[in-house]
């Protein structure tokens, strides 16, 4: 019987560790999730700054080389 029964504790010692086990790699997981989701976000705000830029760039060349700099962006930028 007290063999029986230190099997059993035993047993759920195991369990117990699984059990820690899996949550740590799902704290790992959502932690990389989370990292990955923020660099994301950054990279898309990152991008909308940089189109930002290019806009404003686009406009300064019009401004100073006239109609040929803007023809020369939207040849540039078409599609095609």
């Amino acid at each position: 019987m007290q063999l029986q029964m230190a099997e059993a504790a035993g047993a759920d010692v195991v369990q117990q560790r699984e059990f820690d086990k899996t949550g740590t790699l799902l704290g790992m997981a959502q932690q990389r999730y989370a990292t990955a989701q923020q660099a994301r976000a950054q990279a898309t705000s990152d991008l909308g700054g940089a189109l930002g830029t290019v806009g404003l760039g686009v406009g300064a060349a019009k401004g100073v080389f006239g109609e040929g700099a803007q023809n020369f962006m939207n040849d540039l930028f078409k599609k095609g």
